[in-house]
């Protein structure tokens, strides 16, 4: 059962969310290491984040997934990271030139040789019940052991890289963070419908996680039957 945070709206989703994360990192005796996901909604939690006192070396910021995309092009997640963040943080981007097998391999040995467990991961959800660059029916093949890899979007920029739901679902904590009446179907669907793993992603992750929360907006949760 994933416990269920419900706020007023999109700001004060974002101010508790920023909180919250720069509470545990500063209570943390090691440095906190966190997988972010890009997009609209988390956005402004980050420019929250960066206006804190937190020391830098208390904080590590990975990415959960990233378009195949030079940081200089306006879909990057990296791109929305720095200048969200600017140079607050300690951060890892994803994107390395060669290709996005490259990339993938490139990421999963940074990953593994710095991170045993991610301390929070942060994970938004896609109208069509995607997270992270895990997309219905088009999940990646991942061997034992792998955090990180190549996976396709049937979108434009279809060439992704990607976390997997290993380290998705063993974090301290797992966070989906959804604002907007438009995701309140699919929240609905994910966190009360039946079982599809194959075509709802994020249902998958939320359901094998460890510590799952989903952060939402009245919007967002305006169709569960239950907010708890």
């Amino acid at each position: 059962m994933s416990l269920i945070k419900v706020f007023s709206d999109k700001e004060a989703l974002s101010e508790a969310f920023a909180h919250h994360l720069l509470a545990r990192a500063e209570k943390s005796e090691s440095v906190f290491r966190v997988a972010l996901s890009g997009g609209s909604t988390p956005k402004r939690a980050f420019e929250i984040m960066a206006g804190s006192d937190l020391e830098r070396s208390k904080l590590e910021i990975y990415m959960v997934d990233e378009r195949y995309v030079p940081p200089t092009d306006e879909r990057s997640n990296e791109r929305m990271m720095r200048e969200a963040f600017g140079a607050k943080f300690t951060f890892f981007p994803m994107y390395r030139e060669g290709g996005v097998d490259v990339a993938a391999a490139a990421y999963d040995e940074l990953v593994r040789s710095r991170v045993t467990q991610f301390d929070l991961v942060l994970l938004g959800m896609g109208d069509d019940g995607h997270t992270a660059s895990i997309f219905p029916r088009l999940q990646p093949v991942v061997s034992d052991g792998v955090w990180c890899v190549a996976s396709e979007a049937p979108v434009v920029c279809s060439e992704r890289v990607t976390l997997t739901p290993a380290p998705l679902c063993e974090a301290g904590e797992t966070i989906f963070m959804a604002a907007g009446e438009s995701k309140a179907e699919m929240v609905k669907r994910v966190l009360e419908g039946p079982e599809d793993f194959e075509a709802l992603p994020s249902q998958m992750v939320t359901r094998q996680a460890a510590n799952c929360q989903w952060w939402l907006d009245e919007g967002a949760a305006s169709l569960l039957s239950s907010k708890s």
